[in-house]
């Protein structure tokens, strides 16, 4: 497979994943995004590419839906460095998996992701994508910070940038997680006029 200059090798294969899964990257209905941005993946290939130089070190993707985010952190992902995501729909991380059969740096998971082992020493990104509910609740918090080695960063995404319109309801908390968590240093970033993501690094 090719790609064009600057594009991931598996995106096209993830897009076409995520029309048949119904998975656009926003739904016309209603603006809700449902599989990754163009800009928010060029962020995340971008801070892939710097977190992941570290010897032996992991990312992880939770959340894998189509492959599109997959496909971008695999793009930055450093020589040395693995990829792990995971995904509790059994056909949509089968299809993913088959996507990238010939990438051995990524490795996709059907299961829970709170069944995972945790990467050993703790993930150098995670890419927090799965539909958190009750984890961005402050007594559900360090589940997520626990799996993020010291100067990890952290990534949500699925925001509107202040003053816009609310598209989900689970936005806010992820705010409220972000800065508000003790061990966590974060920023808001608009990758477009209509989208934002969080990104924060664990400093304790």
């Amino acid at each position: 497979m090719t790609a064009a200059a600057g594009e991931p090798v598996h995106l096209a294969g993830a897009l076409e994943l995520a029309a048949r899964f119904d998975l656009p990257p926003v739904r016309p209905e209603n603006r809700v995004p449902t599989s990754c941005l163009p800009g928010v993946g060029q962020l995340l290939a971008t801070l892939t590419a710097s977190a992941s130089v570290r010897p032996e070190a992991v990312v992880l993707e939770l959340g894998t839906g189509a492959g599109v985010g997959t496909a971008w952190l695999a793009h930055g992902l450093a020589p040395g460095a693995r990829l792990i995501t995971v995904d509790a729909e059994a056909e949509r991380a089968a299809a993913v998996a088959t996507l990238f059969a010939g990438e051995p740096r990524v490795t996709v998971v059907h299961n829970d992701w709170h069944a995972i082992e945790p990467p050993r020493g703790g993930a150098c990104l995670l890419f927090a994508d799965a539909g958190l509910r009750r984890e961005l609740h402050p007594p559900a918090w360090d589940e997520i910070v626990d799996l993020l080695d010291i100067g990890g960063l952290l990534v949500f995404d699925d925001l509107t940038p202040p003053g816009g319109p609310t598209l989900l309801d689970n936005e806010n908390d992820k705010r409220r997680f972000v800065f508000g968590h003790p061990r966590l240093q974060g920023v808001e970033v608009a990758v477009s006029g209509e989208s934002s993501v969080l990104v924060a690094a664990r400093h304790a």
